[in-house]
């Protein structure tokens, strides 16, 4: 689930949720091209 970068609570969590959710995007649209 990506690095976490020491900048200060929320926003970082916020950020790395994000990220995560993208990551989930791009695995489906991939497996549904295939």
């Amino acid at each position: 689930s990506g690095k976490i970068v020491c900048t200060g609570g929320r926003s970082t969590r916020d950020v790395n949720e994000a990220v995560e959710k993208i990551h989930n995007k791009l695995k489906s649209v991939k497996a549904f091209i295939k």
